[in-house]
C-alpha cells in the first residue's frame, strides 16, 4: 500500500502556524502508541492505538476513541503519520515529540469517516477530529488525565526517524 498523507493541507497550515523547527513526512519511521483517557466525569473520553511507518514504506495502525459520556465509539484504520520535534531547551529529550495520524474509519458503526490524532509527547496533549464529507463531526481535546502516548525509536522493523 502506497503511503497517503490525507491530512496534508491541515498539516501544512497547522505546521505553518506553530513554528516547527523540523518535520518528517512519509518517508519518516518509526511508531506511535497510546492509550488513556482526556476530562473527567461525563465528560470523560477514552483513547487507544498505534501506527507505525514501516521499512517498506508502507503505514499501518488502528486507533480507537471512545466517547463515554456521549456514547459515541470511533474505530479506524490509521494509513498516514507524520512526526516531529521542537527544538529547544524546554522541549522533552524524546525526538521526535509531536505526531499527527490518519485514516479512515467507522463512527458509531458507520463506515466512510475520516480522521486526524494530534499528540503532543511532552505537553501530554490529544485530540482528535473526525470528518465526515468535509464536516467535523466531533472532536476532542485536553491533556491526558489517566494513560500515556510514545513515539518509539526505530528498530529493524522500523528504521530510524
Amino acid at each position: 500500500m502506497k503511503t497517503k498523507l490525507i491530512p496534508t493541507i491541515m498539516v501544512m497550515l497547522f505546521l505553518a502556524s506553530s513554528g516547527v523547527a523540523l518535520v518528517y513526512a512519509s518517508e519518516s519511521y518509526g511508531w506511535v502508541t497510546g492509550a488513556g483517557t482526556i476530562g473527567s466525569g461525563d465528560e470523560l473520553d477514552s483513547f487507544g492505538g498505534w501506527a507505525a511507518v514501516f521499512k517498506d514504506g508502507s503505514v499501518r495502525g488502528r486507533w480507537q476513541h471512545i466517547d463515554q459520556g456521549g456514547q459515541n465509539i470511533f474505530q479506524g484504520k490509521v494509513d498516514s503519520i507524520i512526526v516531529w520535534d521542537l527544538n529547544g531547551p524546554e522541549v522533552s529529550e524524546a525526538v521526535p515529540n509531536k505526531a499527527i495520524l490518519g485514516g479512515e474509519g467507522k463512527f458509531n458503526g458507520v463506515p466512510g469517516y475520516l480522521f486526524i490524532v494530534f499528540v503532543d509527547v511532552f505537553d501530554h496533549y490529544y485530540s482528535i477530529t473526525i470528518y465526515k464529507n468535509d464536516e467535523i463531526v466531533f472532536e476532542a481535546d485536553d491533556i491526558l488525565s489517566a494513560g500515556n502516548i510514545q513515539i518509539h525509536p526505530s528498530n529493524k522493523g522500523h528504521p530510524p526517524f
